[in-house]
């Protein structure tokens, strides 16, 4: 296949119609990207499973993050990273990195940082699937987890100190039962016993609470919820310092949550409206309490 060096009218090489067969310039025509010199003002969707390298060394530097680029969406995307870059930015982490739900960076990140013979302490008040990952799922393969109440702070600084502990695993406001977790002192016990803080902050939302600037070491969010905001994507985020994201990072390549490119735009588009929905979603909340309170048959309003 011979170029012929001129440029189509979109930047493209067009290719020789004497030698290319019409299968082989069929494929190049719909999938050379068109040029474009100005700056978008949404990030685009990277909807490509795979991109080019120059040659088979910088492929491998690529594969090996050795360099900054992009070979295999499973192992990085354009979209995907905007997407985790913008989540870091709003919880005021150095890295973050996205999965295809909650569920995908909550079990991704605590496999990553324990192994048989380690323990967790968690939070009782947890949504229903993290409990069962951390009640059932990782005990199976030998990771001891002890379940504790989190305003209890005596119970909790009594279960950390039992034997080391690996991870301390809590909710900023647990799903559904919205019990409110005091993560700075949660997070100051949990250092004292040497455990790793990791805290799920889906319900409160980082416009509302941001764990990383009371200590905590990790965040998780399901950004399902707020951070998408429109009941139309699955997606999860996990942020925080840059060695631990990039040891999630690696087993999430193992295992394949992988976060795609269009989900990953529609959280993009989310957080843009973050701060205006979370005003509108508290308000009405607080008047549906007030509401509730005051209506027979209702013994207690749970409101944070």
């Amino acid at each position: 296949m011979t170029p012929t060096g001129a440029a189509g009218p979109l930047g493209q090489t067009v290719y020789d119609r004497g030698v290319s067969g019409f299968s082989t310039r069929a494929i190049r025509a719909a999938s050379t990207p068109p040029r474009v010199d100005e700056v978008p003002t949404a990030v685009p969707i990277y909807q490509s499973a795979t991109f080019q390298a120059a040659d088979a060394e910088t492929l491998a530097d690529v594969i090996g993050f050795r360099r900054p680029g992009f070979s295999y969406s499973r192992l990085g995307n354009p979209t995907v990273e905007a997407a985790a870059a913008a989540v870091a930015e709003i919880e005021g982490a150095e890295a973050g990195y996205g999965f295809a739900s909650g569920m995908a960076a909550i079990f991704t990140t605590l496999t990553a940082l324990v192994e048989a013979g380690d323990r967790i302490v968690a939070s009782r008040a947890l949504y229903g699937s993290t409990q069962a990952v951390l009640g059932t799922g990782l005990p199976r393969f030998g990771v001891e987890v002890a379940f504790v109440d989190p305003t209890d702070l005596a119970a909790v600084e009594a279960a950390l100190a039992e034997r080391p502990t690996r991870v301390f695993y809590v909710e900023t406001i647990a799903n559904p039962t919205t019990i409110v977790a005091d993560v700075p002192r949660l997070v100051e016990i949990a250092h004292r016993a040497g455990a790793i803080a990791v805290v799920d902050n889906t319900f409160a939302s980082p416009y509302v609470f941001r764990p990383l600037e009371h200590g905590a070491d990790l965040v998780v969010e399901s950004a399902t919820k707020w951070l998408a905001g429109h009941s139309d994507v699955l997606a999860g985020f996990v942020a925080g310092g840059r060695t631990l994201i990039e040891a999630i990072r690696d087993r999430q390549i193992e295992t394949g949550g992988t976060l795609a490119p269009f989900s990953a735009f529609l959280v993009l588009r989310g957080i843009e409206t973050l701060a205006v929905r979370m005003e509108r979603h508290a308000a009405t909340a607080r008047a549906l309490a007030a509401w509730l309170e005051g209506q027979d048959g209702v013994a207690r309003v749970f409101y944070p």
